[in-house]
C-alpha cells in the first residue's frame, strides 16, 4: 500500500527552486545596466532570488486556477 504524506509533499514542492539561480542573477545584472544605469551593485541576495522564485510559483498557481478547462495543453499565463 502506498502512503503519501500530503504535508511533506507540499513542503517538498514549496522548497524546489524553479529558476536557474545563475541565469536569474545574470539577467538582473544585465537589466540593471539598462533600467538603472547610474546605480551599480555586485551581488544579488538569496532573499531576492527566493522572492522571485515564490512569485513565479504564485503566478503559475494562479494561472492554473484561471486556465480554461478544455484542451490538454497549458497555454496561458493569467
Amino acid at each position: 500500500m502506498l502512503y503519501f504524506n500530503i504535508e511533506r509533499m507540499v513542503t517538498m514542492c514549496n522548497q524546489k527552486m524553479l529558476l536557474n539561480v545563475t541565469h536569474v542573477k545574470n539577467y538582473i545584472k544585465e537589466r540593471q545596466k539598462l533600467v538603472r544605469p547610474g546605480w551599480t551593485f555586485d551581488y544579488v541576495s538569496a532573499e531576492a532570488i527566493n522572492d522571485i522564485n515564490e512569485r513565479v510559483k504564485r503566478l503559475i498557481d494562479s494561472s492554473l486556477t484561471k486556465h480554461p478547462s478544455k484542451g490538454k495543453t497549458f497555454t496561458q499565463i493569467m
